[in-house]
């Protein structure tokens, strides 16, 4: 009687059998890790964890415990488990073991080591995580932050809009060109069908074709630039 009442556990923690399942965690906040490039990628993951309690009588260690509330702890061991992964995943970055935009293809072993050692770091406060379960590691704001979006890839993008954006000009530019030779053309054809003097039918076939000259060399200039 008298250990039951100095036992911090409540009772759905019975000492080396009650285990919590299927217990959620994630990252609070973007973890910041390197790219090959050596640039700072914000990072997120999660997953599920089940624990354990080895050692009851040191969990009064844990800030915020009050016997009959698992909170606490369930909340301790999902920070440990987003910072051992965040400095895991800094070290790994850092040393060339990792890439930032491969790690979904190793998270068995991401997983394994996490176990371990997070495990270590709970020991002393008598708790064991039996399972964990990394589902998902992902670079967030992929489409703005990606291996290949590089200052010359937008350069480029920039580059093919202003030449999509010319083209479109000269293409307007040259239907209007078409569309005053067509005019030009009638008016000299009908200046002919009415028998036009000589003087006023060369003046007015000289400007016509002066003003067609001066948009073509306009059009001209336009796309030389």
């Amino acid at each position: 009687m008298e250990n039951q009442t100095i036992n911090p556990i409540p009772n759905i923690f019975p000492i080396n059998q009650t285990e919590l399942r299927e217990l959620k965690w994630g990252t609070s906040k973007a973890m910041q890790i390197r790219d090959p490039l050596g640039r700072i990628q914000p990072v997120g993951a999660y997953g599920e964890f089940s624990l354990k309690i080895s050692k009851p009588e040191l969990l009064t260690g844990i800030d915020g415990y009050k016997t009959h509330n698992p909170a606490p702890i369930i909340s301790y061991c999902q920070q440990k488990i987003a910072q051992t992964l965040e400095t895991y995943l800094i070290h790994g970055t850092s040393s060339n073991r990792l890439s930032v935009f491969a790690l979904h293809s190793h998270l068995p072993l991401i997983s394994s080591n996490i176990l371990t050692q997070t495990n270590n770091i709970l020991e002393q406060y008598g708790i064991q995580i039996s399972e964990l379960h990394i589902l998902s590691i992902s670079v967030l704001n992929t489409t703005e932050k990606t291996p290949h979006t590089t200052t010359k890839d937008k350069e480029e993008k920039t580059n093919n809009q202003n030449r999509n954006a010319t083209q479109s000009d000269i293409d307007k530019n040259s239907r209007v060109i078409d569309k005053i030779l067509i005019v030009y053309i009638l008016a000299s054809v009908l200046l002919l069908c009415f028998e036009a003097t000589n003087l006023v039918g060369t003046i007015l076939i000289i400007l016509g074709l002066a003003f067609f000259l001066l948009i073509l060399l306009i059009n001209l200039i336009n796309i030389l630039r």
